[in-house]
């Protein structure tokens, strides 16, 4: 879970993801990277860390953002699954739920938001939407999405050779990990509604150089 200023929401997220664990899944930890927040996100973590021995706080002095978080957290995970899951709650704990419930029936265990025009801003949904195709049209993916929760099999992650420490860091390993003979079950997940903002969606555009170098890196190797 990558967590940056969310002091007004991890409390609720963690609670609620911690309710979901515990019913749907036998053994599970929640590895937390605080990324340099200036807001008390970092007392609380240590608070709820205090209490859960399932949860396990890393403090970022500087910010390193949620493709280096997560590297780091492959290299950390004791067990054979991983996910990620925003800090800010942004999605819904019944998609949560399904994805959790789904876990062990196939390698991989891959969502696609059902809601994401009625949550988020026109920008960002045009811009997923034509991500989604763009990398569905370039590898023959038969996915609906290809930016939202997924489940990962940590030991084929540890395999790979990531080079993306941006945004493309998801979609490097999803199409990394489908050209290997693994199985996947899809499942639905809804999005929480969010104040649409337009610097984030401007965030958004100006991650798209490593997006696409990851998508040449991947149109490059497609044997490997």
């Amino acid at each position: 879970m990558p967590a940056l200023n969310e002091a007004q929401k991890i409390r609720p997220t963690i609670a609620d993801l911690l309710g979901v664990a515990q019913k749907a899944l036998d053994e599970f930890e929640i590895l937390i990277f605080d990324d340099a927040s200036t807001d008390t996100t970092g007392q609380i973590l240590d608070e709820l860390a205090a209490t859960h021995d399932c949860i396990m706080v890393v403090h970022n002095r500087v910010r390193k953002g949620l493709a280096l978080n997560f590297h780091r957290a492959i290299s950390m995970a004791r067990y054979e699954f991983i996910t990620i899951v925003p800090g800010d709650g942004a999605f819904r704990i019944d998609g949560l739920v399904l994805l959790f419930e789904a876990v062990g029936n196939a390698d991989m265990v891959i969502s696609y938001r059902t809601n994401m025009r009625e949550t988020r801003s026109l920008v960002r949904f045009i811009i997923s939407r034509c991500l989604t195709h763009l990398v569905i049209f370039l590898f023959h993916l038969k996915l609906r999405d290809v930016h939202s929760l997924a489940v990962f099999p940590v030991p084929e992650l540890r395999k790979l050779k990531l080079i993306s420490t941006n945004a493309g860091f998801f979609v490097e390993m999803l199409v990394s990990l489908l050209r290997l003979p693994l199985t996947y079950e899809v499942v639905p997940m809804p999005l929480v509604p969010e104040q649409h903002i337009l610097g984030r969606s401007l965030l958004e555009v100006n991650r798209g150089a490593d997006m696409f170098r990851v998508l040449f890196h991947l149109l490059r190797n497609k044997g490997d």
